[in-house]
């Protein structure tokens, strides 16, 4: 489970790798978007760890 939801921050770190090597800028939407992931994805792992260690 955690494997395909480390492989889902591949879409919201895309805009980031494009910025970093190409200095294309995000829009507003694509920076929400990926936030929104990543945001779901960290929490996801959190929980997962505080219910393996308690």
């Amino acid at each position: 489970m955690e494997t395909a939801l480390i492989t889902a921050l591949d879409a919201p770190l895309a805009p980031f790798w494009v910025w970093l090597v190409f200095a294309e800028a995000p829009g507003r939407v694509t920076i929400l978007g990926g936030c929104v992931v990543m945001a779901a994805v960290i929490g996801h792992i959190m929980v997962s760890e505080g219910r393996a260690a308690g």
